[in-house]
């Protein structure tokens, strides 16, 4: 009730205040024909020139003072022509200046002075040939802005009677050049207060157009603002509000009163010619919202089609192209069939009985009458009873104000409604009442059930999860986002070094960003394909072994249905720690690449004990040698490159275990260093070399040699060693002493204690040949080298 008896006390309220608006409203038209009639000259003592004028188009020469040679013209003569202010000169499209003159009365005044009002046009006064006044620059460039009504106070010399006054004008627009509005003559304190009452009696005369754009823009803010404390949502206060600040806007700068409160005379064009055009967009909008049903979209184009047409208007008239004055009739035109659109489309509601559309379709009939005799009014002057002021505005209020009557109504319905639902709602509650005691008991049955089960559920969780905690592999499980469950085994926090719940499984599972994206596209798949066997097939492409903080990981995966949603699918993953696994294979594997080098070293023992001692002695004389040798630096470099690359070679045919892998690594950073050699000099390669201590890589693999073949196995057993110089010297003196047949026998018998056998030499390429191959992934049988014994000179096939 209280509720109900409020939204009346506001229905009450909105009535009392747009009756006592409309009422206040009406009071400065009900003293308009005091008004009108009330205005007097201030000030008996002047003298108005409205004879007397002559004009003269065209701009003057000027003589060698740069002074204009018209001023010294005082006699009548057939280019000068008369006409009467206020007025402009006859055939005024010649140009855009013009000169004209009048001769001044002999009255005497003190102090004496000129007030003229001019219209769109800069100026220069001249009292015979000296420049009393100016305003503006009369050879200003021809842009087409507008220069506004302005009035001018041009004091005058004591000795003016009988003197002629030039007045050379200018205006970028053809018809104002010489449009003078009033031309008066008399003392400046005279002139200075007949001013003064101008504008009051300006002021009187508009006195209703100040009002009503105050009104206007009241209610268009009052609008605005419940606009705003409805959210934004309510778009019809919003098109009222703009439709209304429009008018008040338009009010203000149509009236002459405009220039008194802002004296900017083109802002005040704009603001007028913007406003009008931009009315009808909150207008149509309005209807829109309120009316518009099926022709919403209809509506919509129309007021879009105004903006558009103010947006051209603004860019012509800046362009040059038309002005604000030649566009006004287009817009009066759309505006009388917009008005026409209007009227159908809430008449079809006022048939329908809507009380809203019938207000408005009467309201808008007074506004349409009002607005059609205003245009005609404006274009014909057919009705003497007021042309020249506008009745429109009016009428705009008591329309605007049914408008506003009608979204007011419309809120007081709503909240009516509201208070209807309120009480359906409370009969409704009192029903549920009764029925909720009736379920409180059920309810509370159903409580200790289901406190019963959850104690179930928790002991049995507590106890799965025990389970999972201290089964030694780590359980984890996530849907399509791809991020671990709460829900998680001991082991996953002790694998991953932290809690995890909530993570992203690639970031967990790849460090790469591009295997991560891969990772992630890949399990979604998974997730979302319904063919068992692609599911498998993509199953098998995850990763099975990760290196997790230095340890070794292998995952399982199993795709599973979620507890929560059956038909939702998860993917569980199952880490278990293959670590102390892995390492054990790799000890193995150590172990046996050891057996198998100390199987190719006993098996090929001369070999390797050649290989050793050539090694030894390429990293103690032989790379010194070739560094200190001829050639250039990258000859020098290649040369210890290739027999790198030869002795990487001959130790992996005997399996040599860390020297190998050494030489390839050193190899390969050899390679990096060809490639910028042209940067380097030769004390940056010695330093490079000397920073990979190669004459110790050996040892490792000799150490381990020893450890299982002792010491021994490095002697020469049965063997007397004989220097290869001193071989070099007996082959010297047998040359110089024994004869030629002699020296080829012994010679020869010298050669065999260096020579070895071919078949020799290749042993090992067997074996070297099936290892490669394996790596490759290539198929190649076993083999054998066979053939007689041909001895060679080994030192020839080493490289």
């Amino acid at each position: 009730m209280k509720c109900m008896f409020k939204f009346k006390l506001l229905k009450k309220v909105y009535l009392h205040i747009f009756a006592s608006l409309f009422l206040f409203a009406l009071l400065p038209a009900l003293a308009m024909p005091w008004i009108y009639n009330t205005s007097e000259p201030a000030e008996k003592k002047l003298s108005s020139i409205t004879q007397g004028w002559q004009y003269r188009w065209g701009d003057s020469p000027v003589n060698n003072q740069n002074k204009p040679l018209w001023i010294y013209d005082k006699h009548s003569s057939s280019s000068w022509s008369n006409y009467k202010v206020p007025g402009y000169p006859p055939e005024n499209n010649k140009g855009k200046i013009a000169w004209i003159r009048n001769k001044l009365p002999d009255m005497k005044y003190t102090n004496p002075g000129v007030y003229l009002k001019l219209q769109e046009q800069y100026f220069e006064a001249y009292l015979e040939d000296t420049l009393i006044y100016s305003y503006g620059k009369v050879s200003a460039p021809e842009w087409k802005l507008s220069l506004g009504e302005t009035f001018h106070f041009i004091n005058l010399p004591s000795e003016y009677e009988g003197k002629y006054i030039y007045i050379r004008t200018y205006s970028p627009y053809s018809g104002y050049q010489g449009d003078i509005q009033e031309a008066v003559l008399g003392s400046m304190d005279a002139l200075h207060v007949n001013r003064v009452n101008e504008i009051t009696n300006l002021i009187k005369l508009h006195i209703d157009y100040i009002f009503l754009s105050g009104v206007f823009v009241l209610i268009g803010l009052v609008m605005m603002f419940f606009f705003v404390s409805r959210g934004f949502e309510q778009k019809a206060y919003f098109s009222l509000g703009l439709s209304s600040i429009c008018i008040g806007i338009w009010l203000v700068a149509e009236s002459k009163i405009s220039l008194i409160f802002l004296p900017m005379p083109v802002i005040w064009q704009y603001a007028g010619y913007i406003s009008i055009q931009l009315m009808p967009v909150g207008f149509c909008a309005f209807i829109e919202e309120v009316f518009g049903g099926s022709n919403r979209l209809f509506l919509k184009r129309i007021w879009i089609t105004f903006i558009l047409y103010t947006i051209t208007t603004i860019l012509l008239h800046a362009l040059n192209l038309v002005y604000f004055s030649q566009s006004i009739l287009l817009f009066h035109i759309m505006l009388v069939i917009t008005m026409v659109i209007a009227v159908i489309t809430v008449a079809k509601s006022a048939r329908q009985g809507n009380r809203d559309a019938k207000i408005f379709t009467r309201t808008f009939v007074v506004l349409s009458v009002f607005g059609i005799y205003d245009i005609i009014d404006m274009y014909y002057y057919p009705i003497p009873l007021m042309s020249g002021h506008h009745i429109t505005p009016w009428s705009m209020l008591i329309f605007i104000m049914s408008l506003a009557y009608i979204l007011s109504s419309r809120f007081v319905d709503v909240y009516t409604r509201l208070e209807a639902y309120t009480k359906e709602i409370e009969n409704k509650n009192a029903v549920l009442s009764s029925i909720s005691e009736e379920l409180r008991d059920s309810r509370d049955q159903i409580s200790e059930w289901n406190k019963s089960l959850e104690l179930k559920i928790r002991n049995k969780t507590s106890e799965i999860k025990s389970l999972l905690d201290n089964a030694g592999q780590g359980f984890l499980t996530f849907d399509s986002s791809l991020s671990v469950g709460k829900e998680y085994s001991a082991e996953c926090k002790r694998i991953f070094g932290k809690s995890i719940d909530g993570t992203k499984i690639s970031d967990l599972l790849c460090p790469d960003i591009e295997q991560r994206q891969y990772l992630d596209a890949l399990m979604l798949k998974i997730l979302e394909e319904k063919n068992s066997e692609k599911r498998a097939f993509y199953i098998s492409l995850l990763p099975s072994e990760l290196i997790i903080d230095n340890k070794y990981i292998s995952a399982d995966y199993k795709l599973i249905e979620s507890i929560m949603d059956g038909k939702q699918k998860m993917l569980m993953v199952i880490f278990t720690d293959i670590t102390d696994k892995k390492s054990l294979q790799c000890q193995v594997e150590n172990e046996r690449n050891i057996l198998k080098m100390i199987v190719s070293v006993v098996t090929n023992r001369d070999y390797f004990i050649r290989y050793i001692n050539n090694y030894n002695s390429f990293c103690n004389a032989g790379i010194r040698e070739i560094l200190n040798g001829s050639g250039t630096l990258t000859e020098k470099v290649y040369e210890i490159f290739r027999q790198v690359h030869n002795f990487k070679g001959g130790f992996c045919q005997i399996d040599m275990v860390n020297i190998t892998e050494k030489l390839h690594i050193f190899e390969n950073n050899l390679n990096d260093l060809k490639k910028h050699i042209d940067s380097l000099t030769l004390d940056d390669v010695i330093e490079f070399l000397q920073t990979n201590n190669i004459s110790q890589w050996l040892d490792e693999d000799i150490g381990i040699l020893r450890d299982f073949l002792g010491d021994k196995f490095f002697l020469e057993e049965n063997t007397v060693i004989i220097a290869q110089t001193d071989l070099e010297d007996m082959n010297k003196k047998m040359f110089s002493v024994l004869p030629p047949n002699e020296y080829k026998v012994f010679s020869s018998c010298l050669n065999r204690l260096t020579y070895k056998s071919f078949k020799e030499l290749l042993r090992t390429y067997p074996v070297f040949v099936l290892k490669k191959a394996k790596t490759l992934g290539k198929l190649v049988d076993s083999f054998e080298i066979e053939g007689v014994d041909v001895y060679v000179d080994s030192q020839k096939y080493q490289s």
